[in-house]
């Protein structure tokens, strides 16, 4: 990458009207006198005053102070006068229309370039001036390494954080949750899904987890939320056939008999393009990409998560992960230790939703003691202490029971929440494998009265509730 004068022009342009640079942008950065004048005329000023220094403030100050770089002699009576001409050409240059978004692409690859050049022109610097002893030997280590975290530390990233003191983040803290569509889950996650945070959901083979990822991801469509849904294990087009009957509510025979006749079909599906009447809400995009294990690393899927939010204009607000313990370690591609393969791949995962600022869910397998236990605890998690560590609440299918498969149900346990104490016992859905949907068994049925309660039997078969009625 290389640096002429029209290029700092256009950085210099782009920087002074933008003070959050300031702290990384060094006044050393500009290679041109009268154009690092400027910069730290820009920089000097917003220090002082908070403020963004206009042009004319600028030019005042120029003239004013009498810098060096903007003073020029006469070739005649050798007089020394400001250079008008000079400052005018660079400020032309800021009020010609220039892509933004390219000028900050170009300018902060320069900038992490230029700083990784100083780094390593300092190292060797620091080699051919130092002899380097058995005494010595720690503190040039040390300084090697100083200069390189220095060099490689710049990131632009602007954000400083949440501001305790003030009333709008919260209320923009509470935005950031949105429900999941059960009560269930709403509780135990203290108001639903939330931006940057993954919840997993365990469960023996076989065993429900992606009947509840994709329960989750109907759910949200419906409530106006756009879902990417990464399969690594179940086709495209079986998780397609499930998710549709499950929003048409059609059958196995209703299905494959309707999408015979395209036009029509289409128009069924048209209809999920609808407002609901009751709540006015359109539903949100859902689109379903299969990847192969071998592929599906954590930077595969969020370079799929761009193009996807780049093709619809709009941001994924959950993303489906079925499942994470199936994902390429693009780190260790070698390690055979599962347990800091699934460790480092929760971490990514969960990095990822916060660069994207989107819920994820995932699932993962549940040991051979947890998968035919009617008891299941943390330990019963495969790779237990890495996810457990890493994602922000654990939930657990557990074996269907010969009950359970008459009425219907499937059992879930609460293992684990990072924001809300963790509730005990199992919790019963009510499972209807025609349409691939999972709903709450509502109080209405159990207790025959209007209610907002939400019931648990435990492993006793006790009945208790919390809530209000």
């Amino acid at each position: 990458m290389t640096l002429n004068k029209n290029r700092e022009l256009i950085y210099f342009h782009f920087l002074k009207t933008r003070p959050e640079y300031f702290s990384d942008i060094g006044i050393d950065f500009f290679k041109d006198a009268s154009i690092r004048c400027l910069y730290k005329v820009v920089k000097s000023y917003y220090q002082k005053f908070k403020k963004i220094a206009t042009d004319d403030v600028i030019e005042s100050i120029l003239k004013n102070k009498l810098f060096e770089e903007f003073m020029t002699e006469d070739d005649i009576d050798k007089s020394v006068y400001f250079n008008q001409n000079l400052l005018d050409t660079i400020m032309d240059v800021g009020r010609k229309d220039i892509d933004v978004e390219w000028v900050k692409t170009e300018f902060e690859g320069y900038a992490k370039n230029h700083y990784i050049h100083d780094a390593v022109g300092a190292i060797i610097e620091l080699m051919q001036n130092t002899i380097v002893t058995p005494d010595n030997v720690e503190e040039f280590r040390g300084q090697i390494r100083d200069i390189v975290i220095q060099g490689t530390s710049i990131n632009f990233d602007n954000d400083l954080g949440t501001n305790v003191k003030d009333a709008k983040t919260h209320q923009s803290i509470a935005k950031k949750r949105f429900t999941t569509g059960y009560d269930y889950f709403d509780k135990c996650l203290d108001g639903g899904f939330c931006e940057g945070e993954l919840v997993c959901i365990a469960g023996p083979a076989k065993g429900g987890k992606s009947l509840f990822l994709g329960n989750f991801a109907r759910n949200q469509i419906m409530n106006g939320k756009n879902v990417a849904i990464i399969t690594l294990e179940m086709h495209e087009f079986v998780y397609n056939e499930r998710v549709t009957r499950n929003l048409l509510s059609l059958n196995k025979e209703e299905y494959r008999r309707q999408i015979n006749d395209t036009d029509i079909f289409q128009k069924k599906l048209d209809t999920l393009n609808q407002k609901n009447p009751l709540s006015l809400i359109k539903p949100g995009e859902m689109y379903i990409k299969f990847m192969s294990t071998s592929s599906a690393s954590i930077p595969a899927i969020e370079n799929y998560l761009n193009k996807l939010e780049d093709h619809l204009q709009k941001k994924i607000d959950l993303v489906v992960l079925d499942y994470i313990n199936l994902c390429s370690n693009w780190k260790n591609p070698n390690s055979d230790v599962t347990y800091m393969k699934v460790k480092t791949l929760a971490e990514d995962f969960r990095d990822l939703l916060n660069r994207k600022k989107c819920a994820g869910v995932t699932g993962t397998q549940l040991n051979r003691e947890g998968s035919t236990s009617e008891k299941i605890h943390i330990g019963n998690i495969s790779e237990s202490h890495g996810l457990i560590a890493t994602v922000d609440a654990m939930f657990a299918t557990k074996q269907r029971t010969s009950g359970e498969i008459q009425r219907n149900e499937i059992g879930l346990y609460h293992l684990a929440s990072r924001n809300d104490a963790k509730k005990e016992g199992v919790y019963r859905f009510e499972v209807n494998f025609d349409y691939f949907r999972i709903t709450e068994k509502s109080v209405q049925e159990v207790m025959g009265e209007d209610s907002i309660i939400i019931e648990y039997i435990t492993s006793d078969n006790d009945i208790f509730t919390f809530g209000e009625t």
